[in-house]
């Protein structure tokens, strides 16, 4: 499991997915298909999301 906080045109976005890498091609087309064509991610500890929310 990959925690991520991925900054989009329509705000910033804090995703916990089972992906292995947030690069994922079958990611970014999810993200696709909900019109985010573009983003920025920075991969964060698992723990600390976990444990923040």
């Amino acid at each position: 499991m990959k925690a991520g906080f991925f900054f989009t045109g329509s705000g910033p976005t804090l995703l916990l997915t089972s992906y292995s890498d947030l690069r994922d091609p079958n990611l970014v087309e999810k993200f696709s298909y909900k019109g985010i064509k573009k983003f920025i991610a920075h991969e964060m500890s698992e723990e600390k999301v976990k444990e923040k929310y």
